[in-house]
C-alpha cells in the first residue's frame, strides 16, 4: 500500500511527467499542438516552473476533483464543461496523439 505524506502535492507529479515527456520523448511522438498551447500560455518549455504553473491549473480548475462538480456533472452531463476542463484536455491531448 502506497501511503502519502500530508505534503504530498499530486500536482508536481503532473508537472514531472509532462516535462520528461517534453524532453525525453522523439519530437515525432508527441502532442505538438498541446505543448505549442502550453508554452504559448504558461511560458518557455525548457523551465521547470512552466509545468508546475500548468499543473497547478489543471488541479486548481479541474471538475473531477470537487464532489459537489462532478455530482451535478454526473446528474447532467455537459460537453462544454467537459471540454473546457483542462484536466480532460490534457488527456485527450496525450490520447488522440
Amino acid at each position: 500500500m502506497v501511503v502519502f505524506s500530508s505534503d504530498f502535492q499530486p500536482h508536481l507529479i503532473l508537472a514531472i511527467v509532462l516535462n520528461r515527456f517534453y524532453h525525453d520523448v522523439n519530437p515525432e511522438q508527441q502532442p505538438k499542438a498541446f505543448f505549442a498551447t502550453m508554452a504559448k500560455n504558461y511560458g518557455d518549455l525548457n523551465k521547470d516552473e512552466t509545468y508546475m504553473k500548468y499543473a497547478e491549473d489543471v488541479f486548481a480548475s479541474t471538475h473531477f476533483l470537487r464532489k459537489e462538480e462532478m455530482e451535478v456533472y454526473l446528474e447532467h452531463p455537459d460537453t462544454v464543461m467537459l471540454h473546457n476542463d483542462l484536466a480532460y484536455k490534457t488527456v485527450m491531448a496525450f490520447m488522440s496523439n
